[in-house]
């Protein structure tokens, strides 16, 4: 069974507040789980919402945490969204990992996907080298 938080308030370094949204699998607060988090530009109430809501608790079936992130002035988020892929972008991104590393549910491992603009967005993050950012590391032969 998937539990689905509409809205959730994470707070960044600088005091601004981002919106998400979570999907936890039942018993996450029981247990320690691997998230998974994507950055969206669109507003909450928008087509890629729907997306959202029907890829995300295919993942939560597999035991992942999930959560779709409104980036810094998108739909509810505080502040202003100044241009496409601002540095502070970045910055956010390692904010949110940051606070996800320190919920109850995560087990310290954080990934980020995206489609579009969230996929550009999970390179940016990438740049700042968070230390629970996980990246798929080639084999070794």
């Amino acid at each position: 069974m998937t539990k689905v938080i509409k809205t959730v308030w994470m707070p960044l370094p600088d005091g601004s507040r981002l919106t998400a949204q979570f999907w936890l699998p039942d018993g996450a607060r029981e247990a320690s789980l691997p998230a998974f988090w994507n950055a969206h530009c669109h507003r909450d109430r928008d087509r890629a919402r729907m997306r959202s809501e029907a890829a995300h608790p295919f993942f939560v079936k597999a035991d992942y945490a999930m959560i779709r992130v409104d980036q810094r002035g998108a739909s509810n988020s505080e502040g202003a969204m100044l241009d496409e892929f601002p540095d502070i972008e970045a910055r956010d991104g390692a904010g949110v990992i940051v606070w996800i590393t320190c919920q109850n549910w995560c087990d310290g491992n954080v990934g980020m996907f995206g489609k579009s603009w969230g996929n550009c967005s999970s390179f940016q993050v990438a740049t700042q080298c968070p230390r629970a950012f996980r990246s798929r590391q080639p084999r070794q032969s």
